[in-house]
């Protein structure tokens, strides 16, 4: 009886004196790990880390961590009585800034609250947080109300084996041999290259065709290749575009990460029992679709707690560094975690030559937009241009920008493409191999419309379609088909190159085959964009001629080619924002050959670095000037035509990129273009203030 009645006081002095402590913990940094790597099953794949591993590490987080917390407190208030109030408000003060950093990179509070910059909205939540804890503390309310929370570390534990995507990693199937129901009769070398966001119009050039000036690499691949220029995406997401690409199927609108339980049967799942080497890099935190037993990576402890405990970087100092705790979201965090480690190099020496599956899904040129054309990464500024949720939709200066830094990006994208043909042909892989690179969806930069697309032709033609490039085993001569390909068509058309039936039913077809049928795109809609615009939570459907946003696409080029001259080579231009086509003449024409006024028009407040990305606001512009293009002149010669547009709090506001060899802040001059009748006057805009800054970085020059 002494011994219950022991034990029951513990238990009360615990609950009293100490629960409070493990419930803040439990807030502020136990469920911000779980919740992201219950998102990130990818994180425990990508080390390899077993059962065990995982439920200790959950076991360290959420138990272990707080009770030495609480033993810590115990002893400083045990040896120092005196302060024991003040540790316990400093205690709770700690805890609760954390959780406000989570709440504000998590948008929980500014997805209701709209901030311009998400760094004022987080001080001003710690002020409150701060306030409120001051008279919680005063009225001693503050542990009765943390004392509860004592049992979340419970709830996340049952939350992350049960509930969360990370549940998937305790109940993945396993595949018999006799699952197994076709047999492959023509086993080749397999090199699948998924590019994330990449659309077809990036590409081409404005007849149609593929830019041999920007993408040298694309074209040479495609030259012994066959390049399917009708294809298109069956969704504008990658968690369901990925397991379509690798099931066959056209797989239904589903928000939640996607997983080998999700989809048990794939090309992964199918091909583990007959082919003996694997090379899988899955680079996106929500999509885990390979089997862990073809998972070549090696569990290395010291490198898994060292990723584990770098996660507070990328929540609190990485967010600060950004000055734009939204940019980051907090499920993200591995995704930026391995976004540096992920070697290209690596991956392509897992290459085999004979009965290998070799899968790379590459981040690129998907946002952020930092990636010059060589590989060296730069910011984009205090103005969030570019991201998801700062997207300027109705700002045509910003949007041309945006396009403009997703083309250079994709530039890089091609000198990618060409380091894995070079390596496939130094291992005697090319000939033989099926090769197989394709983007997942498409981005849109036109005004009013959504970065994923729209309910418009020009949403289905600038996120619809993308580049699909296929190569046979010993193709030498490159065909352009006109078949009307999908992304559901991958996973039948490998079964075709390998001779082997359709081991479950599949919605594609082979694009190879020698009946490919012809379809009605206002009967079959699945077979096109299919689930790949979403309002409100709700996939939407449209009838729609396909003649219609073939031509729109058509026109989507030509605007190209306004914005960015076809000329220019990818490392050496700039960004040539048309205003209105008739302005065009004036592009890289002496600014002398045009009357030039140099009365004060009107001030501009820059930020350039490294004369390679230009964003600027025109802070008062004469009123009889007002709704005039702008023209950027670099050593005298116009290189940009655009028209500044308010945004936000800005009043006018416009970018611009150019060669970094050959501007600078020095170089570089503004004119309002005013056009009277018969002629031309360019007013100079004075008093310029740069904001000085250096952009571009080479710490992560690869």
């Amino acid at each position: 009886m002494k011994i219950a009645e022991r034990l029951h006081h513990i238990i009360n002095v615990f609950w009293k004196d100490h629960a409070y402590v493990i419930g803040l913990y439990s807030i502020a940094i136990g469920y911000p790990y779980i919740d992201t790597l219950g998102y990130s099953p990818f994180f425990f794949r990508e080390h390899n880390a077993g059962p065990v591993t995982i439920i200790s590490t959950l076991c360290i987080i959420l138990l272990i961590i707080p009770l030495l917390l609480v033993c810590i407190m115990a002893g400083v208030k045990r040896l120092f009585p005196r302060i024991a109030g003040m540790v316990d408000f400093g205690y709770a003060i700690i805890m609760s800034c954390l959780a406000s950093i989570y709440c504000n990179n998590s948008s929980l509070i500014c997805k209701y609250i709209r901030f311009d910059w998400q760094e004022t909205a987080y001080w001003q939540l710690c002020i409150i947080t701060t306030t409120i804890m001051l008279l919680l503390f005063r009225r001693q309310k503050t542990r009765d109300i943390f004392r509860c929370a004592a049992v979340l570390p419970i709830i996340l534990i049952v939350m992350f084996l049960f509930v969360l995507p990370s549940a998937s990693l305790f109940r993945q199937p396993v595949t018999s041999r006799s699952e197994v129901i076709s047999a492959i009769k023509n086993p080749v070398p397999i090199v699948i290259v998924i590019l994330d966001g990449f659309s077809l119009q990036a590409i081409l050039d404005c007849n149609g065709e593929i830019d041999r000036r920007r993408f040298p690499n694309i074209a040479a691949l495609a030259d012994t290749s066959c390049w399917f220029k009708n294809a298109r995406t069956v969704a504008g997401l990658t968690h369901n575009v990925l397991p379509a690409m690798m099931t066959g199927t056209a797989t239904h609108l589903n928000p939640k990460p996607s997983s080998i339980s999700e989809y048990p049967h794939n090309l992964f799942s199918w091909l583990q029992l007959q082919y003996k080497n694997f090379s899988i890099q899955e680079w996106r935190p929500h999509i885990t679709l390979a089997p862990s037993s073809i998972n070549t990576r090696v569990f290395l402890a010291n490198r898994f707690i060292t990723d584990l405990v770098s996660m507070p970087y990328y929540y609190f100092i990485f967010s600060f560094k950004k000055n734009n705790l939204a940019a980051k979201d907090s499920r993200e965090w591995v995704t930026a975690l391995f976004e540096y480690s992920l070697d290209l190099d690596k991956w392509l020496e897992r290459i085999q030559p004979e009965y290998s599956l070799n899968f790379c899904h590459l981040q690129q040129p998907h946002f952020p937009l930092n990636r010059n054309y060589d590989g060296k990464f730069y910011e984009n500024s205090k103005i969030p241009v570019g991201l998801d949720d700062s997207f300027p939709r109705n700002n045509t200066s910003l949007i041309n920008l945006s396009f403009h830094q997703y083309i250079l990006q994709c530039g890089y994208v091609d000198s990618r493409i060409g380091k894995i043909m070079e390596r496939l042909k130094q291992k005697n892989i090319y000939n033989n191999a099926l090769i197989i690179i394709s983007g997942d969806h498409g981005t849109s930069f036109y005004p009013g419309v959504i970065r994923r697309g729209g309910i418009s032709d020009i949403g289905l033609a600038t996120t619809g379609f993308i580049p699909l490039i296929i190569k046979l085993p010993r193709q030498t001569t490159g065909v352009i088909s006109e078949r009307q390909a999908t992304t559901i068509d991958l996973m039948p058309t490998i079964c075709g190159v390998l001779q082997a039936n359709h081991p479950w039913p599949m919605d594609g077809n082979d694009l190879f085959g020698k009946t490919f049928p012809t379809f009605d795109y206002d009967i079959n809609s699945k077979r096109i964009f299919y689930n790949l615009f979403v309002l409100d939570k709700e996939p939407h459907y449209r009838s729609y001629s396909l003649i219609s946003v073939q031509k729109t696409f058509g026109e989507m080029l030509q605007r190209k080619n306004l914005i960015i001259a076809d000329n220019l080579p990818m490392n050496n231009t700039a960004a040539n924002y048309t205003a209105e086509a008739k302005y065009n003449r004036l592009l890289h024409h002496d600014s002398a050959d045009f009357s030039a006024c140099s009365q004060k028009a009107a001030a501009i407040r820059a930020n350039i670095s490294n004369g390679l990305f230009l964003i600027a606001e025109i802070t008062a512009m004469p009123p009889a000037l007002s709704g005039c293009p702008l023209a950027i002149t670099v050593h005298g010669k116009i290189a940009i035509i655009t028209t500044p547009e308010p945004w936000r709090e800005h009043h006018l506001l416009f970018g611009g990129m150019f060669p970094a060899a050959d501007a600078s802040p020095a170089s570089i001059e503004y004119f309002v273009i005013e056009e009277k009748q018969d002629r031309i006057v360019l007013h100079k805009i004075s008093n310029v203030i740069y904001q000085s800054r250096s952009l571009l970085s080479n710490v992560f020059y690869r």
